[in-house]
């Protein structure tokens, strides 16, 4: 069968009880891009620069609704982190009734709070305080990591200590706070109310019990401190990996457990046909890399691995990471630069890793961004922070731009969230991350498998209990499939045919290039570095046969050095500089 992922945003237009007022309402894809928000209502603009000095200053604030979320869209006029920032609460109006809920926080008739920072809220049903934590509201914010705008979806239907309760008022009212002293308020009096349209719950859909017969299968997992050969998590770990049969597994918290003991129980769990096998790596102390195709060569930066794969079409470079969790952002970012600069490097020919021009490559692994979001964009864009440590910045991808992001669905969720445990403090969000070098791969799909929200019939076609991803690990296994051949093109495409030669090569302050049937009056050389940086452009007028370009200000590595001519390219050579 083949596999479809379907993003279905359907744009829905409501009429409510107000008199003339037309809403657009939908089931919003949380996931860090608030392109779709186009169709939602802009409940509320905030008069600017009237909070507390140095703290937020509510600027916007979008709505939108369907039959089993509430969807939000602020924006704070400040970069926080969302989960960690005490003052930031919200009052919501469940009922539209004045006369019910506080008397004394909130506004009149908000009868249900949640502070994201401190991470819990109250829900007041006539006299009685009951207290709500994230996964009584099934709260879901993006981004992970700080942002001064964020995405948020709440439950209509609430659980709480003696029951459930059902949002189910054509109303509700809502507001936003900044606790400090002066702090801000959105709107400035009062809630700000919203009909509520019931539209049709859509999230996106997924199929995951096959991919394209081209496609190659991988699959990213924490597996939580050696859950693969905990007895009480196996039987859920066999049906997970049954079910989703991938060619290539990056696993990470396997500590202590060979690669060698993850390859045999992978035998067991997907047998080998002929002539097939389980190859194995391990970078200490967690990163395994399993799959079936080669591993050529490994290499280890702080634990991360980066390793060379050859597929039957060509060699693909699979960094697996797992960076430290937590508030350790300073670690983290290290990390990060160290990993990317380690990338450039090996693009440049200057590690044991080799990584030609247009050679696919994947990031993978379990990132652990929930701190600044300077360490998401290092890692997408090659934007590296520690200059002065780790080298330049570079763009990873070949034809000069970031890496693509897979960004998996959780199945059966519009809620691009990769990690969920329902008796911890935080509430879901994204912590696991599938890059790619979009530029030569064609993603075909992505999910995080979710088994909780997959429907009866897909749960009996994979042979999945509801309980087993819960069970196996609070990470859920995230998948791509990928085809390594597809039809794109790269500016920066090797020529094996020139009519000029380079020398000398390796060359360390002049680099002459040498031709015999130039005629042009006038010659543009331009040299990128093999990641596809422009790095020298000039023109040039031959002399005779020869003519030279001072490279010395050049750093060490591999560089492609392209020749024009009016009519265009005349060939591409490759030369290294010492």
């Amino acid at each position: 069968m083949r596999i479809i992922l379907l993003y279905i945003s359907l744009t829905l237009s409501y009429f409510f009880a107000l008199p003339h007022e037309r809403l657009s309402a939908q089931t919003m894809l949380i996931d860090e891009d608030f392109s779709d928000w186009s169709g939602a209502q802009l409940i509320h603009t905030d008069n600017l620069n009237d909070g507390a000095i140095g703290e937020l200053d509510f600027h916007q604030l979008w709505m939108s609704d369907d039959t089993e979320n509430i969807y939000i869209r602020i924006d704070l006029g400040k970069e926080i982190e969302i989960q960690e920032f005490d003052e930031l609460f919200i009052y919501i109006d469940l009922d539209d009734n004045a006369n019910t809920g506080f008397t004394d926080i909130g506004f009149p008739g908000a009868d249900f709070m949640y502070g994201f920072g401190v991470r819990g809220g109250i829900l007041k049903l006539g006299s009685i305080n009951y207290s709500i934590f994230h996964n009584d509201i099934q709260l879901v914010s993006l981004p992970t990591v700080s942002s001064s705008e964020f995405e948020i979806s709440i439950s209509k239907t609430i659980d709480y200590f003696q029951g459930v309760y059902q949002i189910n008022s054509p109303n509700i009212r809502i507001s936003f706070t900044d606790e400090h002293p002066s702090g801000d308020k959105i709107p400035d009096l009062n809630g700000i109310s919203f009909p509520l349209s019931n539209a049709e719950y859509t999230p996106p859909l997924h199929e995951i019990d096959n991919q394209l017969s081209d496609d190659i299968r991988f699959l990213s997992y924490n597996v939580l401190s050696d859950g693969l050969f905990d007895p009480g998590r196996q039987a859920a770990f066999s049906r997970i990996i049954r079910a989703i049969s991938p060619q290539i597994i990056c696993f990470q918290e396997v500590y202590d457990h060979s690669s060698l003991e993850v390859a045999q129980l992978m035998e067991v769990l997907l047998p080998s046909a002929q002539n097939e096998q389980w190859y194995q790596s391990k970078i200490n102390p967690d990163i395994i890399l399993v799959g079936r195709y080669p591993i050529i060569t490994s290499a280890s930066t702080d634990g991360n691995g980066i390793f060379e794969v050859q597929t039957p079409d060509k060699k693909i470079i699979i960094v697996g990471a797992h960076f430290p969790c937590c508030n350790n952002d300073a670690e983290r970012q290290l990390e990060i630069d160290r990993l990317m600069g380690f990338l450039r490097n090996s693009i440049d020919g200057l590690t044991n890793i080799d990584i030609p021009a247009n050679t696919p490559i994947f990031v993978l692994g379990d990132m652990n961004l929930v701190g600044f979001q300077q360490q998401q964009h290092t890692l997408l864009t090659g934007d590296i922070n520690s200059e002065q440590l780790f080298g330049p910045d570079f763009n990873p991808d070949w034809d000069g731009s970031s890496f693509d992001d897979a960004l998996p669905f959780a199945t059966g969720r519009p809620h691009a969230v990769t990690w969920y445990n329902p008796s911890g403090s935080f509430s879901a969000g994204r912590l696991d991350y599938l890059l790619y070098t979009g530029a030569v791969v064609a993603l075909t799909q992505s999910f995080a498998l979710n088994t909780a929200d997959l429907t009866t019939q897909q749960l009996i076609e994979s042979n999945l209990l509801p309980s087993d991803v819960q069970n196996a690990s609070d990470h859920f296994p995230c998948v791509m499939d990928v085809n390594l051949s597809p039809n794109v093109s790269t500016e920066y495409t090797e020529s094996t045919s020139v009519n000029f030669e380079i020398r000398p090569n390796p060359v360390t302050h002049d680099l002459y290039i040498l031709h015999s049937d130039l005629n042009e009056s006038l010659l543009e050389a331009e040299i990128f570095t093999m990641s596809g940086k422009s790095v020298y452009s000039g023109y040039f007028l031959p002399e005779g046969e020869v003519f030279k370009i001072n490279i010395e200000n050049l750093v060490s590595g591999s560089y492609l050095l392209h020749l024009h001519s009016g009519d265009g390219m005349i060939g591409v050579a490759k030369f290294i500089k010492l």
